[in-house]
């Protein structure tokens, strides 16, 4: 979550500021490996329980986060009816909006873990046993040519629209079915985690990593990249301690991931208005020192900021559906005949 927040922030200072963010995009590249695989892989993991139970019984991690992706989608879509919001364009018409809705687009990981979700439970149904691992071989496949079918669906929705995420969704659909198909795997892995195999990981991914950045194929060799990311992931998770000061502030971030990964967006929306309307956008560019840590504090705050005011919203009941869908949408069938 963290270098999503910190890839927005340098995107945006590097495109709305005119500043070099040259540095924390390059960063960002070299995660790029780790970032979704491994936030997905791990959403796997967290699934295989209810993957063995009946459809039903899982309406929050199916219907519950439609939801929430609809109402962010539709919030966000709201911005660009502001008078002067959407840069001279004109405001998305119903079918636009309708599209972007149904179809996955700023918060298009809220869309694809239900879409991930249902079509691993019916695989699951469908294949038994160690059949489960021939799966993987379409969903490799599938991820393989990710960037072509972001290539080709990348520029089907106008500005200010957001592009369609199709690519990202076909990418990390495999990590998800991973994790929920070899948890196994991914615990023999951080049993058997070595210092050695670390630095051996670490050192083998640096070795590719800068030949893949310098000739621009990092999204068509990333399904090659992700498993050694995940491996690496494996062993640092295994050896490092959870009990620092470092650990344990991400772990206070990852208990909010989901206010952080929604009002980021929103935020770095106002951050660009106001920017823009007042003219500090050279301010930010005086000095390099200036431009290198402009996007580090924006994303630190801006991630900070996020937890704290989803904490907030979570814990009051006005403001509570924001970030948790009614029960009504996600209890169970048989919780809902017995209350009536």
């Amino acid at each position: 979550m963290a270098l999503v927040v910190l890839g927005h922030s340098a995107i945006w200072f590097d495109q709305q500021v005119d500043g070099n963010a040259t540095f924390w995009l390059t960063i960002t590249d070299i995660f790029a490996p780790f970032r979704m695989p491994l936030f997905f892989l791990i959403s796997g993991l967290m699934s295989v329980n209810a993957l063995s139970r009946p459809l039903d019984l899982s309406r929050k991690r199916t219907i519950g986060l439609l939801y929430l992706y609809m109402l962010w989608t539709a919030l966000f879509l709201a911005r660009l009816f502001v008078p002067g919001a959407s840069g001279g364009e004109a405001p998305p018409h119903a079918a636009e909006i309708a599209v972007s809705i149904l179809l996955p687009t700023p918060f298009w990981y809220l869309w694809a873990l239900p879409i991930y979700f249902v079509l691993t439970w019916v695989m699951f149904r469908l294949l038994a046993g160690r059949t489960r691992l021939g799966g993987l071989v379409p969903l490799v496949a599938l991820s393989t040519v990710s960037p072509w079918v972001e290539a080709a669906t990348d520029t089907a929705m106008r500005e200010p629209l957001d592009a369609l995420k199709l690519g990202p969704a076909a990418s990390n659909v495999l990590w998800f079915y991973l994790g929920a198909c070899l948890p196994s795997l991914w615990f023999t892995l951080m049993k058997r985690a070595r210092l050695s195999y670390l630095i051996g990981s670490i050192a083998l991914y640096a070795a590719l990593i800068v030949p893949v950045l310098m000739w621009g194929v990092r999204d068509e060799v990333k399904v090659i990249l992700a498993p050694l990311a995940l491996l690496i992931s494996s062993q640092a998770f295994a050896l490092l301690s959870m009990e620092t000061r470092v650990m344990r502030s991400m772990q206070w971030v990852g208990r909010s991931t989901l206010p952080v990964y929604i009002l980021h967006l929103f935020a770095i929306s106002v951050i660009s208005a106001a920017v823009t309307k007042t003219g500090l956008g050279d301010a930010l560019t005086v000095h390099p020192v200036v431009e290198t840590f402009v996007p580090l504090v924006m994303a630190v705050s801006l991630t900070v900021a996020c937890v704290w005011a989803g904490q907030l919203a979570l814990g009051s009941r006005y403001t509570s559906w924001l970030f948790e869908a009614p029960r009504a949408l996600t209890r169970p069938p048989s919780a809902t005949s017995m209350g009536a």
